[in-house]
């Protein structure tokens, strides 16, 4: 794992990425990329977000992801806490 500062330099860098991801049909690990919100699993597995999401509002009916690395909240509308 590595640790990088987020700021406008990394954001133009990491939309680039995710840009280059789906030109070249790359797909994202979720277990591994802290950054990952509810807009880029729809994008990079369309097929299963529904039936991933119904699995997660089976577990937590709050329909919460949490990210332990940064200490924050991901909820399905893609507030941050």
């Amino acid at each position: 794992a590595i640790h990088i500062i987020k700021n406008k330099k990394f954001n133009m860098f990491y939309k680039q990425l995710i840009k280059l991801d789906k030109k070249f049909n790359c797909k994202i690990n979720l277990y591994k990329n802290s950054l990952v919100d509810t807009n880029l699993v729809k994008i990079f597995y369309p097929n299963y977000y529904k039936k991933f999401s119904n699995k997660i509002k089976k577990m937590n009916k709050k329909f919460k992801f949490t990210n332990n690395i940064f200490g924050r909240f991901i909820y399905a509308n893609n507030k941050f806490s």
